[in-house]
């Protein structure tokens, strides 16, 4: 498919590829948050930010919260899920 294809495929779906990829990259990150043995700057590293803190703001700007308080409640959550186990 031609990226001119993709991008008129996409426009008629409602989206573009920038958003594809925003929504991909903020999926993977909320995955990669709960895994705590994994750091800021490995999660940044592996959804392809070159500098952890474009990753923060970008974070920042899905969720209104930085990742590592994220990452902090995700956690917590996950506490009493991990006793049962």
């Amino acid at each position: 498919m031609s990226a001119r294809s993709l991008q008129r495929h996409l426009a008629h779906q409602g989206t573009s590829f920038s958003k594809v990829v925003e929504r991909t990259r903020r999926q993977h990150a909320l995955e990669l948050l709960v895994q705590d043995d994994l750091n800021i700057s490995e999660i940044a590293q592996a959804l392809g930010y070159t500098d952890p803190s474009n990753f923060c703001r970008a974070f920042h700007k899905w969720t209104g919260q930085s990742p590592k308080r994220c990452q902090n409640k995700m956690l917590e959550q996950a506490l009493p899920e991990r006793a049962k186990s």
